[in-house]
């Protein structure tokens, strides 16, 4: 658990990017650092360090038998949903489709954005 990046805990972007530039980028750096150090860090509140103790409650919480993180148990503790589900009654299949919409817009997305970058690297540009 200590060697695990602290991107895997589903932060906020502000949080996730004050412990960064306050050079903590793993659990273990983050568990060494004192109350006081973490006030210290620019854009770190109470709040966010009371955020920081329910996450790594949470974490602690979701081991399984083997000793590996169980990321269902952990979203489900922090609340952090999956998949939107708007009306709330979508039938399993709805949501894979949609699912299935979503990683087609993902990839058009980054097959834009990966020709135009080929394409002004090509040019000179």
């Amino acid at each position: 658990m200590q060697d695990l990046p602290i991107s895997q805990l589903h932060l906020s972007n502000e949080l996730f990017a004050a412990l960064t530039k306050a050079g903590i980028s793993t659990v273990r750096q983050l568990l060494q650092s004192s109350y006081a150090d973490l006030l210290n860090v620019e854009e770190v509140s109470v709040s966010s360090i009371n955020t920081l103790k329910e996450t790594v409650a949470a974490l602690q919480n979701s081991f399984n038998s083997e000793g590996e993180v169980d990321w269902l148990k952990y979203t489900e503790l922090q609340n952090i949903e999956l998949l939107h589900h708007p009306s709330g009654d979508k039938t399993s299949f709805s949501v894979i489709d949609e699912m299935v919409e979503t990683v087609k817009e993902i990839f058009k997305r980054e097959f834009i954005a990966v020709f135009i970058s080929v394409k002004y690297s090509s040019s000179g540009r």
